[in-house]
């Protein structure tokens, strides 16, 4: 695997903008620190703050696009895509293969599922569930995709695998 790949104009690290974190530790705390995976690509003018609670996470292979945003203790799973702009509140979660559309924001402690789509200047406020897309402001489910194959569902039928099962195994009906 290859270390992480940080532009030089990316500021990775820096304090929280966090009342707690100013409070807590004062302005010359250390923080939490950020731990990025193997592989991750850091364009120019990202930032990603430090925990203040937890190590800020970003997961192997994630790509984080200019002028992207990733707030303090967000936990990134692997092969995410944050397009030009997108920006995560803190303790924002996120699944594996999760894709943001441009300016794309999430207020603090929401969770995004396993291969969600976020399209481009969505607002999330509420948890996202794996695979469906959200669009809007404030962002609304739009459709799902088929966990095996990533095609978009209609009628919560796939053409190849049948009906869509939810993560708590029930069979999604429209």
């Amino acid at each position: 695997m290859a270390p992480a790949r940080i532009h030089p104009l990316a500021l990775i690290g820096s304090p929280a903008e966090h009342r707690e974190h100013r409070n807590r530790y004062g302005f010359d705390a250390q923080p939490d620190g950020v731990e990025l995976g193997d592989d991750v690509l850091v364009e120019a003018f990202v930032t990603v703050d430090a925990g203040v609670r937890a190590p800020t996470r970003v997961g192997a292979r994630t790509w984080l696009m200019k002028r992207a945003h990733v707030g303090h203790d967000c936990d990134l799973g692997e092969d995410n895509e944050l397009a030009p702009g997108t920006t995560l509140g803190g303790h924002t979660t996120t699944g594996v293969g999760v894709r943001f559309g441009v300016n794309a924001t999430t207020r603090p402690f929401v969770t995004i599922g396993d291969r969600a789509r976020v399209g481009a200047g969505a607002v999330i406020i509420t948890d996202v569930p794996a695979y469906e897309t959200w669009a809007g402001n404030p962002a609304r489910r739009l459709y799902a995709n088929c966990p095996q194959c990533d095609e978009r569902l209609e009628a919560w039928t796939c053409p190849e695998h049948g009906n869509y099962q939810s993560l708590d195994g029930k069979e999604q009906t429209t």
